[in-house]
């Protein structure tokens, strides 16, 4: 029954889209972290209403943190109650209070707060640009470290 309301519910938000010109979900995290917000021009979800793609303009808010794509996959907890990983293939834009990340592809795990950025990435914050291979940052201490393909690059920390 949970599930075939869930499936109404997005259908019914889908509808709604052309009225809203941009759809929104809402989603529990299950983390200290916060809720999480969903905007894009359109979704379609799997048959189990676990997995869901979103298309266009998408962003995924949660607090100060925004990631952003063209395109991004949702994927809910076993239990479907909680998001569980956010996934970014054709590009990912990671802006936080202190900065902003961009690569190729990117995957966020709500349930453990990390975001790992991989392929051309570039980070830009207040005091310069850093490049490398991969981003790995932790929503929840607001930490992160820059790795080159090979080796370790860099450690950025915000002021404390």
């Amino acid at each position: 029954m949970r599930k075939l309301l869930l499936m109404a519910a997005i259908a019914m938000m889908a509808c709604s889209v052309a009225a809203q010109d941009k759809l929104n979900l809402d989603f529990d995290s299950g983390t200290p972290n916060g809720r999480i917000t969903i905007f894009a021009d359109s979704a379609e979800f799997s048959g189990s209403g676990s997995e869901f793609v979103f298309r266009g303009n998408v962003e995924v808010i949660q607090g100060e943190i925004i990631f952003s794509s063209g395109e991004i996959g949702a994927y809910l907890s076993e239990n479907r109650t909680q998001l569980d990983i956010v996934r970014a293939v054709n590009g990912a834009r990671l802006d936080w209070p202190d900065g902003i990340a961009e690569a190729d592809f990117a995957t966020y795990r709500v349930s453990d707060g990390l975001v790992g950025m991989y392929g051309n990435l570039e980070v830009t914050t207040e005091d310069g640009r850093l490049a490398g291979y991969a981003l790995l940052y932790d929503v929840t201490t607001d930490r992160g470290q820059i790795l080159k393909r090979e080796s370790f690059e860099a450690i950025f920390r915000p002021d404390e």
